[in-house]
């Protein structure tokens, strides 16, 4: 298969395979995108290793051309190695999502240098946008008939979303207890939905047997997805350096986990601009899940190369409450080769995070995505993270898409009759306000 790299000179095709992470076998993706047919390891895309470019001494004068500071400039099509030409994606404007100085939350905790990157930003409101582009843009030319996912809510959403763009049927296989809100955004793509009396597993498993009885492309937390997510490394590096001044890298990146995809290929996003020349160290890395949910967090302390098993899935950060990560094997790696860590934040922490992300930079964030902010205060107390650093978190996905959590908390929302005492009555106004008025 050829591809072409944009950005630094002319266009050159290159080649891909897709190779098994655990035995390296190699496999043609008309016969297979999901996993090994061998072993049944995960698949990744694998480019021969691209030529370092020259080192750029003056990265003062530079950085234009390094990181292509351009209000048009899109990741996905000028710089990054990805399995098709650009001009044939499926797009509907994911990507170049904010990255914001998080100065309020920063201070409150010591950190002056704490970015948070919006995701739920992205069309559908979640970082599965850019995954989902590069996936339905496969299917298309691959020629599939229809495409089959299962999700927890976010990944449903956004490839019915993609899938309607590219005209094509699909079936997305959710939970029953999936929010209301992503179950009604993928009715309004036009997705055939199933609910199941079951977990995340159960909906895996039924989309992988749709998609061998019917034909139907496969999508999910599969080895294309990586090749848009990875893109949100570009991004970091962009957005952190628009300022003259010396090449600024994260010291660590924190990252909500379910599946352990989105880690791994903002990962594998770094290591290729460190292949590139193109940044002079790698970040570190940070695993953030439930308390309730520590499939990745445990098998991290336990050193394992798999996930560790937890039966009984029950969290508000239902996005990430998944018992069998179907990227565990990549995400640890990941952890193991950047010197990261793996922490657990409890279900009280992640809502008070929620909360505090609004009230204190404006962030409505699902409670997946307020993990980063959740797990800092223990990161920090460990001095795992020393408050000097560059902190990047991730946050995953928008908050309208899973309100339960803040609208059952402990905030007080009153209901009166129409008139200024029982305003008083619920907030009862200073004497010295009134006077000064």
């Amino acid at each position: 298969m050829k591809i072409q790299i944009f950005g630094m000179g002319c266009a050159r095709k290159i080649r891909y395979t897709l190779t098994c992470i655990k035995c390296n076998t190699t496999f043609d993706e008309k016969e297979t995108v999901s996993h090994c047919l061998r072993c049944g390891g995960p698949l990744d895309v694998r480019y021969p290793d691209p030529k370092p470019l020259p080192r750029l001494k003056n990265l003062r004068n530079n950085k234009n051309r390094m990181f292509g500071f351009d209000d048009s400039f899109d990741f996905l099509e000028k710089m990054s190695l990805l399995p098709f030409k650009g001009e044939n994606r499926v797009s509907l404007g994911e990507g170049n999502t904010p990255l914001i100085h998080a100065e309020n939350i920063g201070k409150s905790l010591g950190m002056p240098n704490l970015y948070l990157k919006v995701e739920g930003a992205n069309p559908t409101g979640a970082f599965k946008d850019r995954g989902s582009s590069v996936e339905i843009t496969k299917a298309l030319e691959m020629g599939g008939k229809a495409v089959v996912c299962a999700s927890t809510g976010n990944m449903a959403a956004s490839v019915a979303a993609y899938c309607a763009k590219a005209e094509i049927p699909c079936y997305v296989i959710i939970p029953e207890k999936t929010p209301m809100g992503k179950l009604a955004q993928s009715i309004a793509y036009g997705a055939k939905v199933i609910r199941v009396r079951g977990d995340y597993d159960d909906c895996v498993r039924l989309s992988v047997q749709m998609s061998k009885r019917y034909r139907y492309y496969l999508a999910g937390d599969y080895a294309f997805r990586l090749e848009g997510q990875k893109t949100t490394a570009y991004e970091i590096m962009r957005q952190l350096n628009i300022h003259d001044g010396p090449l600024l890298t994260p010291d660590w990146v924190v990252v909500p986990v379910g599946c352990g995809t989105n880690l791994s290929a903002i990962y594998k996003g770094f290591k290729e601009l460190m292949a590139l020349g193109l940044i002079g160290k790698m970040p570190r890395f940070v695993c953030a899940q439930p308390e309730k949910v520590p499939t990745i967090a445990e098998a991290w302390r336990q050193r394992l190369d798999h996930y560790f098993p937890v039966k009984h899935i029950s969290t508000i950060a239902f996005a990430v409450g998944i018992g069998v990560p179907l990227d565990d094997k990549k995400v640890l790696k990941a952890l193991y080769e950047s010197h990261g860590y793996a922490e657990t934040s409890s279900e009280e922490d992640i809502l008070g995070a929620q909360l505090n992300l609004g009230k204190r930079e404006a962030l409505f964030v699902e409670p997946s995505g307020a993990l980063p902010i959740a797990v800092l205060p223990k990161l920090l107390e460990k001095h795992i993270i020393r408050p000097e650093e560059t902190v990047v978190g991730i946050l995953t996905g928008n908050g309208l898409k899973d309100p339960r959590s803040i609208l059952s908390s402990d905030v007080d929302s009153p209901v009166i009759d129409p008139a200024m005492d029982e305003i008083e009555r619920c907030f009862p106004v200073k004497n010295e306000i009134i006077n000064n008025t």
